[in-house]
């Protein structure tokens, strides 16, 4: 069992190799995602508030291509592998956190519910 003291839990390792592998996961998610809001937003831009399709995917598509490049990176980097399941996982968060925008966009936010 290894302990995790900090927290007073105490895990297997198969848990603890879980764990470890879905925090690093979501890392993927959650950094590609703040990725893809810093390339669709304007700063101090009215044009936020509007819905804007294809620069979305153009920021999905600039998050990928970072992704790959980075997974390129890490074929040849000692102690590091490659994987497209990686680039895979960043794109989801790159595609998720564009759905902040389309939820902030004009149109939903006139909708009472």
């Amino acid at each position: 069992m290894l302990g995790l003291r900090l927290v007073h839990l105490r895990l297997s390792p198969q848990a603890f190799e879980l764990l470890n592998f879905m925090l690093r996961k979501l890392a993927h998610v959650t950094e590609y995602g703040i990725f893809a809001l810093l390339l669709y937003t304007d700063a101090g831009s009215d044009a936020q508030r509007l819905w804007r399709p294809r620069h979305a995917a153009l920021c999905i598509a600039a998050a990928l291509a970072y992704s790959l490049s980075d997974e390129l990176h890490q074929r040849f980097a000692p102690g590091r592998h490659a994987s497209i399941f990686d680039c895979g996982i960043d794109s989801l968060g790159a595609s998720i956190a564009m759905l902040a925008p389309y939820l902030n966009s004009k149109p939903w936010r006139g909708i009472k519910g």
